[in-house]
């Protein structure tokens, strides 16, 4: 196994702003843990900072600092057309940092939203980033990562009442979603062929499916994703690695199990340049 190198000194910097930033109920954190859910943010930031042109780029802090915000601080985000209570990234118009669609509220600034917060009731799907030959070469992985747009692609459902993070895995597969920037088109997937979905699930074999194009619109991602996710855990059912171990986030039709009635499904994460991790989270239970 490889050795990790140490994070470069724009990325230290960086994580000194972003960690206070990023909480264990977020949706990072809660599926990838809270040193992971840094590492992601972080290098949206770096790469935003290393796309800005040289000759009007502060230095790496000061960007960050000015760039980096949390959407709780608007009072009634939702009502102006944002989420509420997210870290956001301000965009710098002259440049197209990330592949996600942008938030504009009625200072007609756009956002990125880089994090959330799980709805009430829910609870992240815990899972292992996939690190495509991180145990091969670090160097080759570190060099995805240098390239990878690591901005995670979130599905904000709208409603009456306002709109929160995640579509239910039922109606998102049958493509009855109403969604925030659902005809939203996404540049990277305009002209893949298709995209690997990467499941890590606790106490499952790792396993991956593959979705086919056309998938460069947000609604349409959406529901082939969910297909996708609901297969998975049909073929995973009664099929755990060690059968004696109970956990909460077990597979299955029975009390306390997750099956797709529970599932929220929140995002996607890119892993490497034709591969993703679906991003979920479940009810919980009583």
């Amino acid at each position: 196994m490889t050795q990790p190198s140490p994070p470069s000194l724009q990325l230290i910097l960086i994580d000194g702003y972003v960690r206070p930033s990023i909480y264990n109920f977020h949706a990072l954190s809660s599926i990838f843990g809270h040193d992971e859910a840094v590492r992601i943010v972080s290098r949206v930031v770096l790469r935003a900072w290393k796309q800005t042109p040289a000759d009007t780029r502060p230095t790496v802090d000061v960007f960050t600092l000015h760039n980096f915000t949390r959407l709780w601080a608007i009072p009634g985000a939702w009502q102006h057309g944002l989420p509420p209570d997210y870290v956001a990234f301000l965009a710098d118009p002259p440049v197209k940092h990330f592949n996600a669609p942008l938030y504009y509220g009625i200072d007609l600034v756009g956002r990125y939203i880089v994090d959330a917060s799980l709805p009430i009731g829910y609870r992240g799907i815990p899972s292992t980033p996939f690190a495509p030959y991180s145990q091969i070469s670090q160097q080759r992985y570190e060099s995805i990562l240098e390239h990878l747009d690591h901005m995670p692609i979130w599905f904000f459902e709208r409603g009456p009442g306002g709109h929160r993070l995640g579509v239910p895995l039922e109606t998102a597969v049958g493509g009855d979603v109403q969604m925030l920037n659902d005809v939203h088109e996404l540049d990277d997937l305009r002209d893949k062929k298709s995209l690997k979905l990467k499941f890590n699930w606790p106490n499952y074999p790792s396993s991956e499916k593959q979705i086919r194009s056309p998938m460069h619109t947000l609604n349409r991602l959406v529901k082939l994703t969910a297909g996708a996710v609901r297969n998975f855990m049909h073929d995973s059912e009664g099929h755990k690695l060690d059968s004696a171990l109970q956990q909460w986030s077990d597979i299955g039709t029975g009390p306390g199990e997750v099956n797709v009635g529970t599932v929220l499904l929140l995002g996607i994460h890119f892993v490497s340049d034709g591969a993703a991790m679906p991003l979920l989270a479940t009810q919980e239970q009583e």
